[in-house]
């Protein structure tokens, strides 16, 4: 993508990580590293060291894969995350500055994938498509973007109410079992809440 600029010219510089560093680092470049991780996970161990988690990290990055290298990285401990096994500096930058981001591919694709005890991620949007949108101008993209600021709909507020009051009525009925999640109901249904219903 970043070859073809002229068919992505903003594309790359939003959505991808310039990986270059990490191939000079570890002599990969992106296939060499793919083959690489291949032949390393078809006989990866139950328990792996650290200095392995340490080197699959590396080669992820010089695929470009950062979502299964940031994988690898957290499923070191603390004491763990340290320059070695071909890890520069810039790639624990990198690793860092990555892992801070707020987005979908971080925020839960990553954390589940540590959370499930599974070694990586499999990237199925590339934004090889966005050459469809060349001529599209600013204005396409600021109307995606407002699409992200409209008021959730009745139903998605709704169930976020259910969720807000079931957790409530759980941590006072902790305390007083029927009497603190019925005065809660009460108070609902005087104001008008619908939710309420459900708790009576």
């Amino acid at each position: 993508m970043l070859r073809y600029a002229g068919s992505y010219p903003d594309s790359f510089k939003v959505w991808c990580t310039n990986v270059e560093s990490a191939q000079h680092v570890s002599g990969m470049d992106a296939p060499v590293a793919a083959a690489e991780i291949h032949k390393t996970l078809s006989s990866w161990p139950k328990d792996p060291t650290a200095a392995a988690r340490r080197r699959l990290t590396k080669l992820f990055l010089a695929t470009g894969d950062v979502a299964s290298a940031l994988v690898q990285w957290r499923r070191l401990a603390a004491n763990e995350q340290v320059i070695s096994e071909g890890l520069s500096d810039e790639a624990l930058k990198l690793l860092d500055r990555l892992g801070a981001r707020h987005d979908e591919v971080n925020e839960i694709a990553v954390a589940l994938a540590v959370r499930r005890g599974l070694e990586r991620i499999y990237p199925v949007d590339d934004h090889t498509s966005d050459a469809v949108l060349i001529d599209e101008g600013p204005e396409f993209d600021a109307a995606q973007q407002a699409a992200w600021k409209v008021a959730p709909s009745k139903a998605l507020a709704h169930e976020r109410d259910l969720e807000l009051w079931s957790s409530l009525c759980v941590v006072v009925g902790s305390a007083q079992p029927a009497d603190g999640c019925q005065h809660l109901c009460d108070l609902r249904l005087e104001a008008g809440c619908p939710s309420a219903q459900h708790r009576r």
